[in-house]
């Protein structure tokens, strides 16, 4: 692995990074945004070199593999991809944007890579040239298309970023077996959103409230944004009320438990009642993350670091307060089940019994925990 990130130079890639701030920018461990739309947001990137490497161990990669990349944006990635599965694999990357395909092209050639870059929606896949050893996606989104499963070799792996819940992500490596797909390893890490069309929005986030202060020139980043299933069970004046909420003072609750932050807000994001989850964030880190509202919005909890232990920034009335603290109880009774221990089935049918199901599409996912703790409200 080591050796491929050595063999590829990334400045070939970004070249108006390395330009603009020279190379130390460019090998320093963070993603580099190389493309912008008309609202500032980023819809191109290099990813954070420290998860590349993590989602290229998890994919096992070997020579003579035949691989599908879905977004190739810098050509980055393809270049470490084509390394790894050496000159007898094939490496095909589909990008949605023809001139990022093309700059991607020069920049593989100059490297002389065995890389195809094609044209196209990535949703759809390559079906020319299936079946694939290995699939990997690197933007994310809540579904996964049928094309993925029909083009991937039987025992083949899958790696995408993945939203769980809301826009909680994490990266997902599924082994096909026969009409599913079943994890083998989830990475913590997440990506922008994929695209179907040129046009459209990245990321598409639903169910989103957000306060800025437009005073600022350039706008600053928003002062307080609120995403997740709750907000579309609330009224408007509820969901006002709750923005507003999230713009004052929050008190600080010490949790029950010791908790490692991950493990504990990746419980809660899947965990909580789907009329009542939410993902906060503000212009402050520790009053930031998953958690729960009121039912009328006039309460709102979220699980937060506050240096080596969780906790909860809470605002307004006690009602989602007692309810984090019951999701809490309940990941500390589970076992404190950790990133490790979740279990992902996708099929393409009828929902399988499991601790939380969620149609996304065509496709169904299952989540399971090793040793399957059991939902507040369902048997607690």
């Amino acid at each position: 692995m080591a050796a491929a990130f050595r063999a590829v130079p990334r400045e070939r890639f970004v070249p108006e990074v390395a330009a603009r701030e020279g190379l130390a920018a460019v090998y320093r461990d963070q993603a580099l945004v190389t493309r912008r739309d008309a609202r500032g947001v980023p819809t191109s990137s290099s990813s954070q070199p420290s998860l590349m490497a993590a989602m290229l161990e998890a994919l096992a990669l070997e020579p003579g593999q035949r691989v599908l990349e879905v977004g190739t944006g810098t050509g980055y990635h393809a270049a470490l991809l084509s390394t790894l599965v050496d000159g007898t694999g094939q490496v095909t990357s589909v990008e949605l944007d023809p001139d990022l395909a093309e700059r991607a092209r020069v920049a593989l050639a100059a490297g002389e890579h065995r890389v195809e870059v094609v044209v196209g929606d990535g949703r759809l896949g390559w079906a020319s040239g299936a079946p694939f050893d290995r699939i990997v996606v690197t933007a994310s989104g809540p579904g996964l298309p049928r094309p993925w499963l029909d083009q991937l070799r039987p025992g083949g792996l899958l790696e995408l970023p993945l939203w769980l819940r809301g826009t909680t992500q994490a990266v997902v490596v599924l082994r096909r077996e026969g009409d599913e797909l079943a994890s083998v390893a989830i990475i913590p890490g997440g990506f922008m959103g994929l695209r179907g069309s040129l046009d459209e929005e990245v990321p598409v986030v639903h169910d989103q409230l957000v306060a800025s202060d437009l005073t600022e020139s350039p706008p600053s980043r928003p002062l307080a944004s609120l995403t997740g299933p709750a907000l579309r069970h609330l009224r408007p004046d509820a969901r006002r009320r709750l923005l507003a909420l999230a713009l004052g003072p929050s008190r600080s609750v010490r949790l029950p438990v010791r908790a490692p932050h991950r493990a504990l807000e990746l419980f809660v994001s899947l965990a909580a009642p789907e009329d009542r989850m939410v993902q906060c964030v503000t212009d402050r880190p520790a009053r930031s993350g998953v958690g729960v509202v009121g039912t009328d919005g006039r309460s709102l909890s979220v699980v937060t670091q506050a240096r080596s232990s969780a906790c909860l920034a809470t605002w307004g009335g006690s009602e989602a307060e007692r309810l984090a603290i019951e999701l809490v109880e309940g990941w500390r009774d589970a076992g404190r089940p950790g990133i490790g221990g979740l279990r992902l089935r996708v099929g393409y049918g009828t929902a399988p019994r499991a601790w939380h199901t969620s149609r996304r599409g065509d496709a169904v996912l299952a989540f399971d925990w090793l040793g399957p703790p059991t939902l507040p409200g369902r048997g607690r």
